[in-house]
């Protein structure tokens, strides 16, 4: 797991390693993708390795899992990433954009786990480039 500069960082305001906190995502849009639902596409030109956005939502333990499934069993649509061996992200009623973000057997990019402040986050990074 990376690791984000905290508030000790010398580089201060400076520091080019605080994208996660500072929210430097690329400019998204959301779209309609058929039968898959919702989909997400950049709006602009991204190189591979940069960061694209972070997952966002509820954490969720393990244990609690299938309960969160029997919940959704009706929907068609389901936004739950695994962010460590223990917790999941549930992001259908308190996430981000990132999760309309579909599967695909050519992908364009690839989540990493990010530690910032102490707390791992789930970000999306480019695999190559985009645009």
């Amino acid at each position: 797991c990376q690791e984000e500069c905290g508030t000790s960082c010398p580089g201060g305001p400076l520091c080019g390693n605080k994208r996660i906190q500072r929210k430097e995502w690329k400019k998204l849009r959301v779209f309609d993708a058929g039968l898959k639902g919702r989909g997400l596409m950049v709006q602009e030109p991204v190189r591979k390795g940069e960061f694209i956005i972070e997952y966002v939502g509820v954490a969720v333990k393990r244990q609690y899992l299938d309960g969160l499934f029997a919940r959704y069993k009706h929907e068609r649509m389901l936004y739950i990433m695994a962010l460590d061996g223990d917790i999941y992200l549930d992001a259908r009623h308190r996430g981000g954009i990132a999760r309309y973000i579909n599967h695909s057997c050519e992908p364009n990019c690839v989540v990493h786990r990010w530690r910032v402040r102490g707390i791992i986050r789930a970000c999306v990074f480019a695999l190559r480039d985009i645009g």
